[in-house]
């Protein structure tokens, strides 16, 4: 029987409000999965009609009918135009893990949003959710989300060579995990430094 999927949860900064995916996000999913520099990372090639928008939404409400799987819209502080997506996927309940995947529009790239985003989810992740790792596939060629993830304590475990790419071509994909028990002594170490304090943004 198909189970009820509630909405994931929404978390929030002083910056960022991470809210659930749906059906009003669709045009600035396309327009940010249409972005050449956003995709040019990805394992599938950029979206080239406002359709492929609406069949993602759909697909992910099937989805969370029968698998866990909590799909965000980044949203900047005060407004709700998805500026940005964080999704955690690939959940294993029996091992306490999943995998999280990430996008944010070019124009707010390089104020640490990214690294906000993330660390929300890394919270809920490790938190709420109760798991234990998180992993990130990450392009090889991506060196902003590799030094991303790995500010975020995130640590190169594997390489897996050949694997296709947006072009059609292949790539190497860099596997990236972060334990629950590393982000909580990260997470702490913050907190003593400066009591009330975010992660420093990147």
């Amino acid at each position: 029987m198909n189970r009820v999927a509630s909405p994931p949860a929404v978390l929030q900064d002083g910056r960022l409000r991470l809210r659930g995916l749906d059906a009003r996000d669709v045009d600035a999913l396309f327009e940010l999965y249409a972005d050449a520099r956003v995709m040019r990372h990805w394992s599938f090639a950029r979206w080239t009609v406002r359709s492929q928008a609406i069949a993602h939404v759909e697909r992910l409400a099937r989805d969370r009918e029968l698998l866990e799987v909590h799909p965000w819209a980044a949203t900047i502080d005060g407004e709700d135009r998805l500026v940005g997506t964080c999704t955690l996927f690939g959940i294993h309940r029996d091992r306490a893990r999943g995998v999280v995947s990430y996008a944010l529009a070019p124009a707010l790239w390089g104020r640490g949003l990214g690294h906000a985003m993330l660390s929300l989810v890394l919270d809920h992740g490790f938190g709420a959710l109760a798991l234990e790792r998180i992993e990130a596939d990450i392009d090889g060629g991506n060196v902003a989300s590799r030094r991303l993830a790995e500010r975020l304590g995130f640590t190169c475990e594997r390489i897996m060579h050949e694997r296709h790419g947006e072009d059609g071509g292949l790539r190497e994909t860099l596997c990236h995990a972060l334990s629950g028990p590393a982000w909580r002594a990260s997470r702490a170490r913050v907190d003593a430094a400066s009591p009330g304090a975010a992660v420093p943004r990147a």
